[in-house]
């Protein structure tokens, strides 16, 4: 009996002997790199690399991040250097340029069999419909990096237009681009404000004449022209749009004719999107054009400055069209921006996958309302942005889950947090409360009624009026060589051709000089790639 008490307490000090947390094994470190928004906000005592994400990181996957690269507006040019050196990390994100850096330099995993053994099905379903995103991760047939997802619809430039001002100077909604041009110049000429000043502008514009706020994408789409994107032609060719000259010289013409109006504001030129957007917040542009969230940034300030708080000055209207064929979007919304990748070294791979299918999980229509608040986003601070895998987005269920519950046919508990959070936003903005510039953006952002942008988009992306953007290549040899200065000589002639200090049909100098200066070139390069991947 002594001897078997003695055996027990000398096993009993054995194992009071062990270390904390011996039977826990200690997480796998995962060195990455990333781009950090200096402006983003965290809960107290927390920070890009010390947050909810992260510790579920390391409760969920055992795996603690060591962000070793890192910048906020320096991240691409920092990490030009890195890929240099040589010394990378094990994970990292990347724009296009650099993704090619270390493509050329044979620092990348090819990660096509790891895709398919560690995505979870649910990752995979929601990553399906994202095909071109993924062409552009795709190099001789093998997957190098996991792209960023977007939907096409969501990276056109829409039509926002002051509806109070069509209702003051008696016009009808615009149901072709003929009428808008007439809106515009009506914006500008007949005192919309009624105040007896000559201070109101009917197209907001932006100096850099492209983006998605106050870009005149848009507008040349109205035309059947898509500058700035490659498409192809009926035989099947990548075509550039900015030298599609008819198309192109419609749409400048009737720019000119607003200039000359003064339906343009003649500063535009020396005006970046900030100052632009004081005009519109302040209720002297009468349409702009942008991509769909712009309800959420000028308008929507616009109106919690307003003392009048009218809900619907502002409209989003569908693609309109300049003659009797059907308007289209051009898209750069299923081109990446962004890249996932990893160091051919790296001796976890898997757990990219597994940090991707973690991501899906909580971005799911099946996640609770407390992990939605804690991962996701809540009333002060947006979670989603934290975690190192974000912005791989599936199709989004919001819009179906909303039209269900302005139809009755879904009810709150069919719907995902996200969208329960959003329809109470919504309810709160219909009944009156204007308390919030949240009810306003989710009211005009995501209910799905004509004249929403959200509805606009949806509808837009079901009718197939999108023409995606195919140059998901590499920058080619004269492309690198020549582009900007290609760009530099399309931005003066087009300022030039709308202050009317050259004629409409100087473009066609300008397309002769384009394909002279290395044009011809960037067609035949860009030609040839797309030859090997389409």
């Amino acid at each position: 009996m002594k001897k078997s008490l003695s055996l027990l307490l000398a096993l009993l000090l054995c194992v009071l002997a062990l270390p904390a947390g011996a039977e826990e094994a200690e997480p796998i470190v995962i060195t990455v790199g990333m781009g950090v928004n200096s402006s983003e906000k965290y809960a107290p005592g927390e920070s890009f690399d010390n947050n909810a994400w992260t510790k579920l990181y390391e409760e969920r996957l055992g795996i603690k991040l060591d962000f070793v690269l890192t910048a906020d507006s320096q991240y691409s040019q920092k990490l030009a250097l890195t890929i240099a050196s040589g010394d990378m990390p094990d994970m990292w994100r990347t724009d296009k340029a650099n993704f090619a850096l270390a493509l050329e330099g044979d620092m990348l995993m090819d990660l096509t069999d790891l895709a398919e053994e560690y995505l979870s099905d649910q990752a995979k379903e929601e990553l399906e419909p994202f095909d071109a995103s993924f062409r552009a991760a795709t190099v001789g047939g093998r997957l190098m990096a996991i792209p960023y997802t977007g939907e096409a619809a969501y990276g056109a430039s829409y039509t926002f237009i002051r509806h109070d001002w069509l209702e003051a100077l008696g016009l009808e909604e615009p149901t072709n681009q003929q009428e808008m041009v007439d809106a515009m110049i009506a914006f500008a000429t007949q005192d919309p404000d009624g105040n007896g000043v000559d201070d109101t502008y009917g197209l907001a514009l932006v100096r850099e004449l492209w983006g998605a706020q106050y870009g005149l994408e848009g507008f040349f789409n109205a035309y059947h022209a898509y500058p700035n994107i490659w498409y192809e032609d009926e035989e099947g060719n990548l075509v550039y749009g900015t030298v599609q000259a008819e198309p192109m010289k419609a749409a400048l013409a009737d720019l000119q004719k607003l200039y000359a109006a003064g339906a343009i504001d003649p500063e535009f030129i020396v005006k970046d999107s900030a100052k632009v957007g004081e005009s519109v917040a302040s209720l002297k542009s009468g349409a702009f054009y942008g991509m769909w969230w712009n309800m959420s940034s000028a308008i929507c300030q616009s109106f919690m400055n307003d003392p009048e708080k009218v809900p619907d000055r502002w409209w989003c209207l569908s693609p309109l069209s300049s003659d009797d064929q059907p308007a289209m979007l051009q898209s750069t919304g299923a081109i990446p921006s962004t890249f996932y990748v990893v160091n051919k070294n790296c001796e976890h791979p898997e757990k990219l996958f597994e940090m991707i299918n973690l991501w899906f999980e909580m971005m799911s229509v099946d996640v609770s309302p407390e992990d939605y608040a804690t991962y996701v986003v809540n009333e002060e601070y947006t979670p989603q942005n934290y975690p190192f895998v974000s912005q791989i987005w599936g199709k989004s269920v919001r819009p179906e889950q909303i039209r269900g519950l302005q139809d009755g046919t879904l009810t709150l508990e069919d719907c995902t947090s996200e969208v329960q959070s959003i329809w109470a936003n919504i309810q709160s903005f219909e009944s009156g409360d204007y308390s919030s510039s949240v009810y306003f953006d989710h009211y005009w952002n995501h209910a799905q009624l004509p004249h929403h942008s959200g509805y606009v988009a949806e509808e837009t992306d079901a009718a197939g009026a999108i023409v995606n953007d195919l140059n998901f290549g590499p920058t080619t040899e004269t492309e690198a060589a020549r582009g900007s200065t290609l760009d530099q000589l399309r931005d003066e002639i087009i300022v030039q051709i709308i202050t009317g200090e050259q004629p409409v049909d100087a473009f066609d100098e300008f397309i002769e000089n384009w394909y002279a200066l290395g044009g011809e070139d960037i067609v035949r390069e860009k030609n040839e790639w797309y030859a090997t991947v389409k």
